[in-house]
């Protein structure tokens, strides 16, 4: 099968993952994606205008979609559109995305997201994560889902390492304190 095939089907699991509805939704992205693994098509594949047009907005309908399993496999996924992306697009089009899927009611989608962190620092740095994302993921470190916490306190060593000590100091070490008085012996 050529690539054009290849991606006129993806483009078109992609169309039917957006216009579907939860369970039909949530098969036709793992279809795609699978496609995708099977034939080595990554997203860097498709042109600029394609993101922009197809992907993009097909995300942005996901973000909403009212199952929150197809929120969750969007955020285990979504990060890894950075790169692909580039810095401007991605502090344009993606971030906000991003906020809103660490803003989600589910506790799933929040450590998907998280457990990526280091995917979208690699791209957009460390100082604008710091300004957009580091409020929320302090929010996320008083969450009330101990796994919520945790996952946060796994991702401090990647925050610690790449922000600066002063920073760390600042922003980060009350929070490291107070997890020491945490009611739950695993955080």
């Amino acid at each position: 099968m050529t690539e054009n095939k290849i991606l006129s089907k993806i483009r078109k699991l992609m169309a039917l993952a957006e216009g579907s509805e939860g369970n039909e939704a949530e098969v036709a992205g793992r279809l795609a994606d699978q496609l995708m693994r099977e034939h080595a098509v990554s997203l860097a594949s498709l042109d600029e205008a394609a993101l922009l047009g197809e992907v993009l907005p097909a995300i942005r309908n996901q973000v909403d979609d009212p199952s929150e399993h197809v929120r969750a496999a969007l955020a285990s996924v979504a990060n890894g559109l950075a790169p692909v992306l580039g810095r401007d697009h991605t502090i344009a089009h993606l971030l906000p995305l991003l906020l809103q899927l660490l803003r989600d009611t589910n506790s799933e989608v929040r450590l998907n997201i998280i457990a990526q962190l280091g995917e979208i620092n690699a791209v957009i740095g460390v100082e604008l994560l710091a300004q957009s994302l580091l409020p929320t993921i302090l929010d996320l470190a008083r969450d009330s889902k101990w796994r919520v916490r945790m996952a946060i306190i796994e991702r401090m060593p990647m925050l610690a390492q790449q922000l600066s000590l002063g920073f760390f100091n600042d922003r980060l070490c009350g929070q490291c304190i107070a997890w020491l008085r945490d009611d739950v012996f695993s955080i």
